[in-house]
């Protein structure tokens, strides 16, 4: 899992965080990429999967801006359910010290996506310093603070708890949060073609939604064991978990799971609490303040450039507001095979998956699909 604040890092499913923690390594649409060092290097691109469909791209870096140190990042992006634009500015030295400086800013509109239990659409504008230090190849931290403002003003319809949410203020959102996070790592490489390894990461984030305070805690563990020269076995545990200290906990901090690098055989972020849309009377997932998700992977590494992974899978997980529901035995679970491969044109990642439990339509997605290239 990869867990995120519901309605802000949902958006990322349907541009960034569509791009499934499995193929976060590999993901970014492989593009036409012209190379200009005195001029900077542009990027278009494709990325493609069967919940979404097609993400267009277009990227643009330049180096040394005006003479800086600064670098200057640009993202667009669009799809039938997203549109997005970022910006970023990274000094990789800050004032020549071991610490580097990113300023970023990005906005996004979604529309509904009813096939997500998504009923309703949202923007979103976002602004962050972030800084950012390694203490050596396997540890790192960073140190961020940021705005985010989440605009509901133009939805038709709301489900019930965000309709009467205390931290809803005429439609929108203010939040003001400041996060801690931290990486030790002994992968080497692309994560998805690793035969060894481990990867932990934690973050801690506090903040006020309007007027409500609440902290997000969040870890995640990886490790690959090999079985030999080509075969592995990987495990991998997510899980997140929302404080507050005045009233409802803020919707916009909950957590839902499901889908590629979460819960696969399931949509991406289909698992986890509903509320009634006010007007339609159909579920929307709203997701919880507690996530967990595990993983089991036994596969082999193929390919004369190590780049085709086959594997067997066991997935399971959840989000909820409740703790007891994370019990192992109550956890949605699934049991499926999958394919990974870094193409000449593009990653390629395709899983089967059917559920251990009782099939739910609305949310289970058996194949899924995602894949990027070039034109």
């Amino acid at each position: 899992m990869k867990p995120y604040k519901f309605l802000y890092r949902l958006t990322l499913a349907s541009s960034l965080s569509v791009l499934a923690s499995q193929l976060s390594a590999q993901s970014q649409p492989l593009a036409f990429d012209l190379d200009m060092p005195s001029e900077g290097s542009y990027k278009l691109g494709v990325f493609y999967d069967n919940v979404n469909q097609s993400t267009f791209n277009f990227g643009l870096e330049q180096p040394n801006l005006l003479g800086t140190d600064d670098n200057l990042a640009l993202d667009l992006s669009y799809s039938k359910y997203s549109s997005g634009l970022s910006i970023r500015s990274t000094d990789l030295d800050l004032f020549e010290s071991p610490w580097s400086r990113t300023f970023s800013f990005s906005v996004r509109q979604i529309s509904t996506h009813e096939d997500i239990l998504r009923d309703f659409g949202f923007g979103t504008a976002d602004a962050e310093v972030s800084f950012g230090r390694e203490f050596g190849p396997r540890r790192s931290m960073s140190i961020a603070f940021g705005y985010n403002l989440l605009d509901l003003k133009n939805s038709d319809d709301l489900p019930a708890l965000i309709a009467n949410a205390d931290v809803l203020d005429d439609g929108k959102v203010y939040t003001g949060y400041a996060s801690l996070s931290h990486k030790f790592s002994t992968m080497v490489g692309d994560e998805n073609f690793a035969t060894s390894g481990s990867t932990f990461i934690t973050s801690l984030e506090i903040g006020n939604a309007g007027s409500t305070p609440y902290a997000v805690g969040q870890l995640s563990a990886q490790r690959i064991i090999p079985l030999g020269e080509r075969m592995f076995t990987k495990g991998r545990i997510a899980a997140s978990a929302g404080f507050t200290n005045s009233g409802d906990f803020p919707f916009n901090q909950n957590t839902s799971v499901g889908g590629p690098g979460s819960v696969r055989g399931y949509k991406p972020n289909s698992l986890g609490p509903v509320s009634a849309m006010q007007t339609s009377g159909e579920d929307a997932v709203v997701g919880g303040k507690y996530a967990l998700t595990y993983s089991l992977e036994v596969g082999m590494i193929s390919g004369q450039n190590r780049n085709l992974a086959v594997f067997a899978f066991m997935d399971g997980g959840d989000a909820t507001n409740d703790t007891s529901d994370l019990a192992p035995s109550r956890l949605n679970r699934t049991t499926g095979v999958g394919l990974r491969w870094q193409s000449p044109v593009g990653p390629f990642d395709i899983s089967y998956a059917q559920p251990v439990h009782d099939r739910d339509d609305e949310r289970t997605q058996e194949l899924q699909i995602t894949f990027g290239w070039l034109f």
